[in-house]
């Protein structure tokens, strides 16, 4: 199973950060390829993003399921293709440096089932890797400047 974590230490405290990862519509937008999203419930949501697979592009849509908050450190969801042969978690973990600096750590794992798992999951490898990253400085942009 495809996986990767990626911290940063971001200037700002904790409860501004949470602010940030504990909603949807703050960091949905941060996806590479982001096409759309849509928050369903507190639990629930969907995120369309246009997958850059090499020789393949083509529009990826995740549920996110079981969306648990664990006020103000932890974010943790499940992450259901619609339609495609992938399944998987991931979270945003914050952990108190000071008051004013904080590490993120935003962590997912995807993978590949059916025919076309094993393909999927070699694309999936390099993938995750820039999207844990792109979505912590993504974060860290927005609450930085």
């Amino acid at each position: 199973m495809p996986s990767d974590a990626y911290t940063k230490q971001v200037e700002a405290p904790i409860e501004e950060l949470w602010e940030t990862v504990s909603d949807l519509n703050n960091w949905a937008t941060l996806m590479p390829g982001y096409v759309e999203h849509e928050v369903i419930s507190e639990s629930q949501g969907k995120l369309v993003f246009l997958g850059d697979f090499g020789i393949v592009k083509k529009n990826v849509t995740l549920q996110i399921e079981g969306i648990q908050r664990d006020v103000p450190e932890t974010i943790s969801f499940k992450l259901i293709g619609v339609g495609e042969g992938v399944n998987g978690s991931g979270s945003y973990t914050l952990e108190k440096v000071s008051e004013v600096s904080t590490n993120v750590t935003c962590q997912f794992e995807i993978s590949g089932s059916g025919f076309m798992g094993a393909m999927i999951n070699n694309i999936l490898k390099n993938f995750v890797p820039q999207v844990t990253k792109q979505l912590v400085e993504g974060i860290n942009d927005k609450v930085v400047s």
